[in-house]
């Protein structure tokens, strides 16, 4: 009777042995699970994340093409008004009486003379200097009276030209950025209309011109280091590919 209690008493240890044995080891198994689970939820938002940042990417691409298209519209129909207010003044020169050439040429110049200004004023501030100058030696040579209707529509011609020319490729230039006071010495990266961006040499501030406020807006460090790189493809320090940048975009009338 003895053993029979003795054995039974064994048994009871070793099912509670087991029972303990198998909780551990569901305990592990449990926890590997979760394991598993948590990296499939990481590895899902990666995913959704990645996912959005592309459709962004799409998107934005989709809007530069738009751009693209709409700054080719303007410079065509541009382009077709300068060639024919230059038929025009062909055609007016080839009159016999040179009195009545200037009377009619001389207006319009002046006004074509302001839509320029006026269209550079509209654009990002990119060499201004220059391009202000060439509008300065416009308006002198139209008070000059040395200078016939023909060299002053010639003068404008070249000022329109090398305005349209300006931003068709992306072009640098150092500068300084007047911000809030403080006088900051960078590098200025064109890109056309399509955006004018400030860097400074140590890379802390990246910023854009917005043609709302006219004046310069910092960056956060994701579109700073896109623009960074865009630097970098202009200047050649690293191969050309497609990289998304946070641009403004004009209004084509």
């Amino acid at each position: 009777m003895k053993k029979i209690r003795r054995s039974c008493f064994c048994l009871c240890l070793t099912g509670i042995f087991l029972l303990s044995t198998g909780g551990v080891l569901q305990a592990e198994v449990l926890e590997k699970m979760d394991a598993a689970l948590g990296l499939a939820l990481e590895a899902q938002a990666e995913a959704d994340a990645f996912l959005r940042e592309r459709q962004e990417e799409e998107a934005l691409l989709m809007r530069l093409r738009m751009e693209a298209e709409a700054l080719r519209f303007e410079n065509h129909m541009l382009e077709k008004r300068i060639a024919g207010q230059h038929q025009k003044l062909e055609g007016l020169e080839a009159a016999s009486d040179p009195g009545r050439v200037a009377r009619l040429v001389e207006p319009l110049l002046g006004r074509l003379t302001d839509a320029l200004e006026e269209r550079m004023d509209n654009q990002p501030p990119f060499g201004m200097e220059a391009r202000k100058m060439r509008v300065q030696r416009l308006r002198e040579a139209m008070e000059d009276g040395e200078k016939n209707t023909e060299d002053r529509f010639r003068l404008f011609l070249d000022g329109m030209e090398a305005e349209l020319n300006l931003g068709v490729f992306p072009d640098t230039a150092p500068g300084i950025w007047e911000k809030e006071g403080e006088t900051l010495r960078g590098i200025f990266l064109h890109l056309g209309a399509a955006g004018l961006f400030f860097l400074s040499p140590d890379g802390d501030m990246v910023a854009r011109w917005d043609r709302e406020t006219r004046n310069f807006h910092p960056l956060d460090r994701r579109e700073g280091r896109a623009v960074e790189r865009a630097l970098a493809m202009v200047q050649r320090r690293m191969p050309t590919e497609l990289i998304s940048l946070p641009v403004s975009l004009p209004e084509v009338p």
